[in-house]
């Protein structure tokens, strides 16, 4: 029987490999991990969600959340 990955870890061919800083995977068992989304983060690796960024913060790089500029128009 295969040995299914955890939560937060993703399957690399027969390694599991914890997600990278910015990603996440709430399953157990999956080739790949989810990018968090423009609202949201993770600073550690090996997680099963992303944190919201607070109000007026963005995530323009994995892991942070940072200030949003608004351009003049």
């Amino acid at each position: 029987m295969c040995a299914k990955c955890a939560s937060g870890y993703y399957k690399d061919g027969s390694q599991c490999k914890k997600c990278d800083e910015g990603r996440y995977q709430p399953s157990k068992g999956q080739p790949a991990c989810i990018r968090c989304k423009a609202d949201s983060s993770q600073n550690e690796t090996g997680q099963t969600t992303c944190t919201k960024c607070a109000e007026g913060k963005a995530n323009p790089v994995p892991g942070s959340c940072l200030t949003r500029y608004m351009a003049s128009v």
